[in-house]
């Protein structure tokens, strides 16, 4: 082969393993799940907030929305209404969206920097990836609205030397729902999601 062939080659698998890292062909299990304070399942290792601070004047929430502290910088025109926190595995997290709009906010710490190599008691190695996979399903429907994963993947060493692009955020239009988010997350130090709505 020439040189001109190898390099994309060695690109595309590259993307392969990194897209292989995240997909898990096995369905999302909940198990040993306890219920959360708005009656969605939170799994161990997944800390869902029970805040309650009451709207401000400035604040126009349907009745029985209450705002809860966000842990994430970002838009003053938004209030946030579900703080979801974890680490690592697969958890599952009922929401409400009381708006005809919303957004997903998300940020993640990996444990590792991407693409480190790692061996197995048995002598192989592979690349290690971290990986954060929110997917979006209407609960009503079991319809999936999208999946969201960060741009560019989950490499804190690239971040360093061309600028940390956290926290991410991803706008829905499907609102006046409730959703099932499926979270999969792998080699993270922790993640946090926030649903915010329009003000």
């Amino acid at each position: 082969m020439t040189r001109r062939l190898i390099l994309p080659m060695v690109f595309f698998l590259m993307v392969l393993l990194v897209v292989a890292g995240c997909v898990d062909e096995t369905p999302p299990v909940e198990t040993n799940s306890s219920p959360g304070p708005d009656g969605g399942n939170v799994s161990p290792g997944t800390t869902a907030l029970p805040l309650s601070p009451t709207p401000g004047p400035e604040q126009s929430l349907p009745p029985g929305v209450v705002p809860v502290p966000s842990l994430l910088p970002g838009s003053t025109k938004l209030t946030t209404i579900a703080v979801i926190t974890g680490q690592s595995g697969i958890s599952t997290k009922n929401i409400t969206v009381p708006s005809s709009s919303w957004e997903l906010w998300y940020t993640a710490d990996p444990q590792v920097t991407g693409g480190q190599d790692s061996r197995s008691s048995t002598g192989s190695s592979s690349a290690v990836f971290p990986c954060l996979s929110i997917q979006v399903t209407d609960s009503r429907s079991g319809e999936t609205v999208g999946t969201v994963e960060p741009p560019g993947g989950l490499d804190s060493y690239l971040w360093q030397r061309a600028g940390d692009p956290r926290p991410w955020s991803q706008k829905f239009f499907q609102g006046h729902r409730a959703y099932s988010l499926i979270i999969t997350a792998k080699r993270l130090k922790s993640y946090t999601i926030e649903i915010r709505v329009p003000k």
